[in-house]
């Protein structure tokens, strides 16, 4: 059991490490603020495993340090799901308001913090010490296993919300993606969790026996979160809740923000260009709004008619194929993404490129 604690930290860690870099790379701020959780996972099952394990006194200058970070990672999840459900045009909200009980906390522990080592290992050493209700870090674990609590309710009635607002609205005939099923996964991964993070309160508080238990679960939790992430279950999340919050803003007419978010959902995430007969009005259909509007949109903000805008996309898919499948035709390709003519095909990649589809390949 406590290894499998320890290899969950590690593993934490280095899920961190690759949703930075891809964060990096890809410039994906939903990507940072999972990589933040999944570090303050890691402090979180470290500081878990060397208690349990008993190993927590020969490394006295890491306990208690997982205490700023249980109070991370309540904000954390509600950084992830807003950058995950709001369109990328939308403002995050003020991030320190959230932060600053996870401050707070460190100050407060901060008198333990700068002792030496002797002074923390007695304190460890001390079991009545530490069981003491006036010793500040059993009040502060209760009260960020509190906001964890408060953070994650709020998230499962969200999610709840955006999934009825969806099954009120009609889906858009070009989504492969079954709407509502989107969001059962991530609301029974939260619930879980809240059952899991409340088992870790009395565990720490209460009933220590329980302890190991709501750490392995908490392990398991984050792997499964890893797999959904890897399996484009977060990927379905956002587009479904992108349109259920399209959907809600419709309220309130028409938001130019927000259809510019969604048609870039519909594009880029969707992939609606693929289909060679996507029409204006069918776009403008998705979109819920009319087609002079959709083209207005295009023509004011795009710079570009329907036609062209669509071409676009298809060409960089077409580009992109060219380099991924070196043995596929160029005609197959062609109509791949969403050319329904060779002759159009080729004179706009021309257009584009300056050459044709297959100089392009042997150029890459």
């Amino acid at each position: 059991m406590f290894t499998f604690i320890a290899f969950s930290a590690a593993l934490a860690f280095l899920l961190g490490c690759s949703r930075l870099l891809r964060a990096r790379l890809h410039k994906g701020k939903d990507n940072e603020w999972i990589a933040v959780l999944f570090f303050a996972s890691t402090v979180v099952l470290l500081h878990l495993f060397l208690e349990l394990s008993g190993r927590l006194p020969r490394f006295p200058h890491f306990a208690l340090l997982h205490i700023p970070a249980v109070f991370l990672t309540g904000p954390l999840m509600y950084f992830y799901f807003h950058r995950l459900t709001h369109a990328p045009v939308e403002v995050v909200p003020p991030a320190w308001p959230h932060f600053l009980p996870a401050a707070i906390s460190f100050l407060v522990m901060a008198p333990f913090y700068l002792r030496d080592g002797e002074a923390k290992r007695a304190i460890l050493l001390d079991p009545n010490r530490l069981a003491d209700p006036t010793f500040p870090g059993m009040i502060l674990i209760g009260l960020g296993v509190l906001s964890n609590v408060m953070y994650l309710g709020y998230l499962i009635l969200a999610i709840y919300r955006l999934r009825r607002t969806l099954g009120r609205s009609e889906a858009p005939r070009h989504s492969e993606i079954k709407t509502r099923d989107a969001f059962v996964p991530f609301l029974a991964l939260l619930s879980v969790l809240v059952v899991v993070v409340l088992s870790f309160a009395i565990g720490q508080l209460l009933f220590a026996a329980l302890l190991p238990f709501a750490s392995v679960g908490l392990g398991i939790l984050f792997a499964v979160l890893f797999l959904f992430s890897e399996s484009g279950t977060d990927r379905d999340f956002k587009v479904q809740s992108r349109r259920a919050r399209y959907a809600i803003s419709r309220l309130n007419g028409i938001n130019l923000d927000a259809v510019l978010a969604r048609l870039d959902d519909l594009m880029r995430e969707e992939r609606v260009f693929l289909d060679e007969d996507l029409t204006l009005a069918r776009l403008a259909e998705d979109l819920a709004i009319r087609p002079q509007q959709l083209s207005e949109i295009l023509n004011t903000r795009m710079k570009a008619n329907f036609r062209d805008f669509v071409n676009g996309f298809r060409l960089e898919e077409a580009a992109s194929l060219l380099k991924q499948e070196p043995n596929r035709s160029v005609l197959s390709i062609a109509y791949a993404a969403g050319f329904n003519s060779k002759s159009s095909f080729h004179k706009l990649f021309a257009r584009r490129y300056g050459c044709s589809p297959a100089d392009f390949r042997k150029r890459t």
